[in-house]
């Protein structure tokens, strides 16, 4: 990560490719690992990768169509291409923006412009802290060993590893929906993100509870 405040400001892109794949969210200090499969999206990231910094953009769509004015921009990691000619790549979130909507309308090379003011915090969000850490760590135990019978992990890993690989875990596990997207994606600090996956994650395990004592 960016150390140095002016350093991290300078080196914020004026633009941005932006990869229009539904579903797909990146929030700051996250990482996530994507399939790129499309001709179209196979393109986009050879041209990313030509650029050193190979940075993109990453918006939370549905249809194509954003759901928010609010994307995050994210570094390449790590890059490998499979056999049958698909890409994976693992992005590490860096810092949201808001789209400048005046230059979002034509969108045929997917690149964006981005305004990145209000959201230069991001980049020293490592330095924050859950400040509800304790019910996270909880939340995610039941969560995981009732609701996701396959993905059972222990408690003591829970409790071990750092809020922001936290945050990486649930936003590349859980399941939400396009409302859960752009309150994550708007959120205002990793308290208020740990939060919102405590109530995503407490809805489907009472969901899971109500449908077994129902079997039962």
């Amino acid at each position: 990560m960016f150390k140095d405040f002016s350093f991290k400001k300078s080196k914020l892109p004026s633009n941005l490719l932006y990869l229009d794949m539904d579903g797909l969210l990146l929030l700051p200090t996250g990482e996530r690992t994507i399939t790129i499969s499309e001709p179209k999206h196979l393109n986009l990231i050879d041209k990313i990768m030509q650029n050193p910094a190979r940075i993109l953009a990453i918006i939370p769509m549905y249809r194509k169509k954003f759901i928010s004015d609010i994307g995050c921009a994210g570094k390449i990691i790590s890059f490998a291409e499979h056999d049958d000619g698909k890409y994976v790549i693992t992005v590490l979130g860096l810092c949201r923006f808001h789209i400048d909507i005046l230059t979002s309308q034509d969108n045929m090379d997917n690149k964006i412009v981005p305004i990145w003011y209000e959201f230069l915090d991001d980049l020293d969000l490592t330095t924050q802290k859950i400040d509800n850490r304790n019910d996270l760590n909880n939340m995610v135990f039941d969560y995981f060993n009732l609701y996701r019978d396959t993905d059972t992990i222990e408690f003591a890993g829970i409790q071990q590893i750092s809020d922001t690989q936290m945050i990486s875990l649930l936003s590349s596990k859980l399941d939400y929906d396009t409302n859960n997207q752009e309150q994550l994606i708007k959120a205002k600090n990793l308290t208020d993100i740990s939060e919102i996956f405590q109530n995503i994650m407490a809805v489907q395990v009472a969901e899971y509870e109500s449908k077994v004592s129902v079997k039962h």
